[in-house]
């Protein structure tokens, strides 16, 4: 509403030269300038709707315009549901698998551990199997001469060496040349002294072997010589023909009829001394050494060795023999054990568990 008032109406003053529409009177009581007051804030109200008017309609365009956003969302929303929802079970199933690689990544450090221990025991089991080994080597050694032994004890010696003749006899001492030689109860015999020249002592002067056989003799002790002292091999009656063992052993083959008759005798060269020197004569067929026999043992019958005690000792190898077996069968099957174990292991570490 416009209301104005004129000169006439208003007078002199801040009002001067506004108008008042036509009809429009100041009512009574209100003085001009209060009644101007009042105008000017109907006015300004008039004005202050009028903006908010302009305030609300760009208000409901930003509301409508969000609305539109909002069933945009809405819509968006709509749609992701399901794909947030797979993405939470798949999240779930990898956790799950996540949990399981966890297991089997604790699984494997154990079994990789016991893989490391047992392999850091390889070593030890290999150092005991060579022993093993070796101890059945020496077994076996042992047995078959206990077995020979036993063959040839049934029978005859397998030392050809007999006593009882040419002075070689139990307690019997003879002197040769300065050196004294002394026969002892095992049929070995000790020699003591200073040789004045070459000095001889015979075990036997007429041993028949086989020509075209060879025979094993032994007996003198480590460090003899050609010069020193030796066991000497020769034909009874055919001069420059002999073998000499000088403590490693000889091989004889008689290869006459005639120069199969030997004699055994011990040479002690002019100049040698010796002390408590220990010679053990055997001749035996076949060209291994044999553990030493006493000849008379061998010969007498009411004085050879106890054949029952001999079987009782075999018996007995025997039984430490399979002991040592069964020993060895376990040492291979904790190694095959060790082997699977890291082969095992190395499964695992490739991505594939043999566990179930």
């Amino acid at each position: 509403m416009k209301v104005k008032f004129s000169d006439r109406q208003l007078g002199s003053g801040a009002f001067t030269g506004r108008q008042v529409e036509p009809h429009v009177s100041i009512p009574s009581g209100i003085s001009k300038s209060s009644w101007q007051d009042i105008i000017n804030r109907v006015e300004a109200l008039e004005a202050a709707m009028t903006d908010t008017e302009s305030d609300v309609s760009d208000i409901t365009t930003d509301l409508t315009a969000l609305q539109g956003r909002v069933t945009t969302a809405e819509g968006n929303i709509s749609t992701l549901s399901p794909i947030v929802s797979e993405h939470t079970a798949s999240i779930s199933a990898m956790s799950t698998a996540m949990g399981a690689v966890e297991d089997d990544v604790d699984s494997l450090e154990s079994r990789m551990t016991i893989a490391e221990d047992v392999t850091a025991r390889v070593p030890d089991i290999e150092t005991q199997l060579d022993s093993v080994s070796a101890g059945l080597d020496v077994a076996t050694a042992n047995i078959t001469t206990v077995k020979k032994r036993i063959e040839m004890s049934v029978g005859s010696s397998y030392n050809l060496l007999q006593m009882g003749a040419d002075g070689y006899e139990d307690g019997v001492t003879h002197t040769h040349k300065g050196v004294t030689y002394t026969v002892n109860s095992d049929g070995s015999v000790t020699a003591n002294g200073t040789a004045s020249g070459t000095s001889y002592f015979y075990f036997s002067k007429s041993i028949q072997l086989e020509y075209g056989k060879t025979y094993h003799v032994s007996g003198c002790p480590q460090g003899g010589a050609t010069n020193t002292y030796r066991i000497r091999c020769d034909a009874a009656q055919s001069t420059g023909t002999y073998v000499q063992d000088t403590g490693n052993g000889a091989l004889c083959t008689p290869s006459t009829e005639e120069r199969a008759l030997r004699r055994l005798m011990i040479i002690i060269s002019s100049g040698t001394t010796v002390t408590n020197l220990v010679f053990r004569p055997m001749i035996v067929e076949g060209t291994e050494a044999m553990p030493y026999i006493n000849p008379a043992t061998a010969k007498d019958e009411d004085s050879r060795y106890d054949i029952q005690n001999l079987l009782e000792a075999m018996v007995d190898i025997n039984t430490t023999l399979a002991v040592l077996d069964t020993i060895q069968a376990d040492i291979a099957e904790l190694q095959e054990g060790v082997i699977t174990e890291i082969a095992d292991g190395v499964i695992e570490v490739g991505g594939t568990s043999n566990d179930s």
